[in-house]
């Protein structure tokens, strides 16, 4: 652990009286969300406590991760810091040393567990001991021994998808030190980027829990969701209402359609239905509107 990060994990523990003199300049005020990290969360209740409005039950929060602010609105329960997350990235690890994710041949019994045991933990997750509170780093930075640092870590889990993102995701990224003295001693010093397995970051952590916490609860934040097409919708059903009634925006809802390339000319709808299979009975159905399901009529007769 460095010097540098000593400091600022020292820092966290100041809660909402930083030093005005430390030698990296913050003061109280200028940045809210490091603020937010320091504010003590105990006025807020957690999410799992209160009712989603997409579901009308209980917030899923499996791992207690969120909090209702005074708004109403989710924020994230920031009181902790990782310590040891590499553990996450063993089995990238494994594959960057062995150029493969298992050496056994693939139909033997230690690689169909091994690959049982990764395809658990790509869908549900994984949990390892890497939370340390933010009022336990001063304890942490004092314990002489492992023995008193591992005491004060907690358990924390990552999601499947970000599980399947550090071990089987490559991305372009800053290189590590290892890889900056290779691409040094090629002469190659203008690299600045190089493919490999992600490392963990606490924002990719945040990331994946929030899209977890959206799936569990039906909430409609797609991030890719396209713009509202209030204007138009609301404008052509006036046509058919009377003009004394009012009506007003309240929220969308989006679905996603299949359609063929060859629709994105001219918008058609057309089903696609193959048989793969008789015993037992297997068929794909490919269809852009629900009356088509007739369709298959010719197909199930």
């Amino acid at each position: 652990m460095t010097e540098q990060m000593i400091e600022h994990l020292m820092l966290l523990t100041k809660q909402k009286h930083y030093r005005k003199d430390n030698r990296y300049g913050y003061e109280t005020g200028r940045s809210p969300f490091i603020d937010y990290i320091l504010e003590d969360k105990e006025s807020y209740k957690p999410l799992s406590s209160s009712i989603c409005r997409f579901t009308g039950k209980p917030w899923i929060d499996r791992d207690n991760d969120f909090l209702i602010g005074e708004s109403g609105g989710v924020l994230m329960k920031i009181d902790f810091v990782f310590v040891g997350t590499e553990i996450f990235s063993r089995v990238a690890d494994f594959y960057e040393k062995h150029g493969c994710y298992c050496l056994e041949p693939d139909d033997s019994p230690n690689a169909i567990k091994f690959w049982q045991r990764e395809m658990d933990r790509r869908v549900k997750g994984v949990q390892a001991y890497c939370k340390l509170y933010i009022k336990d780093i001063p304890a942490y930075l004092a314990a002489k021994s492992d023995a008193e640092r591992k005491a004060l870590l907690h358990k924390i889990r990552i999601t499947g998808d970000h599980y399947n993102y550090l071990n089987y995701g490559r991305i372009e990224r800053a290189p590590n030190e290892k890889e900056r003295k290779q691409l040094d001693k090629e002469g190659r010093f203008k690299v600045n980027t190089v493919e490999g397995f992600p490392r963990f970051w606490d924002g990719d952590y945040w990331n994946f829990k929030i899209d977890e916490l959206i799936a569990n609860n039906s909430c409609n934040l797609c991030k890719a969701k396209p713009e509202s097409a209030w204007p138009y919708m609301s404008s052509l059903a006036r046509k058919y209402l009377n003009s004394d009634l009012e009506f007003e925006y309240s929220g969308s809802l989006f679905s996603m359609k299949p359609i063929l390339k060859v629709s994105e000319i001219d918008d058609s709808r057309p089903t696609v239905i193959k048989q793969f299979s008789e015993k037992p009975t297997f068929i794909s159905v490919l269809s852009g509107k629900i009356n088509t399901v007739y369709d298959l009529d010719e197909v199930l007769a």
